[in-house]
């Protein structure tokens, strides 16, 4: 678990990372209601992390020079066709909310 410090020029602060009970009392000095909400946000987050990690750590489809022949342009779509699936199914596994 990260920890993170940030303080407020009124004097409080926010201390989270030490255990997820600890996050939730330090989250209710400001607001129940983000207390609350912060683990639904947090486990979003990591759903939503994996596809960017995915679509990051993916190389870019190549663009073919003009002059490919048929099997490099027949290999190219294939490349680029499994890389967008794969893209399509890392994003479809966020469910309809979790895309909004």
């Amino acid at each position: 678990m990260a920890a993170s410090f940030t303080p407020s020029l009124d004097g409080r602060y926010l201390l989270l990372g030490q255990s997820d009970e600890q996050d939730h009392s330090e989250i209710s000095k400001f607001s129940k209601r983000d207390a609350d909400a912060y683990f639904r946000y947090e486990a979003h987050l990591q759903k939503f992390s994996k596809v960017l990690d995915f679509v990051l750590d993916s190389p870019t489809p190549e663009i073919l020079h003009e002059g490919a022949s048929t099997v490099d342009l027949l290999r190219h779509k294939l490349q680029r066709s499994k890389f967008w699936a794969q893209c399509l199914g890392h994003t479809l596994s966020l469910g309809q909310k979790g895309m909004v």
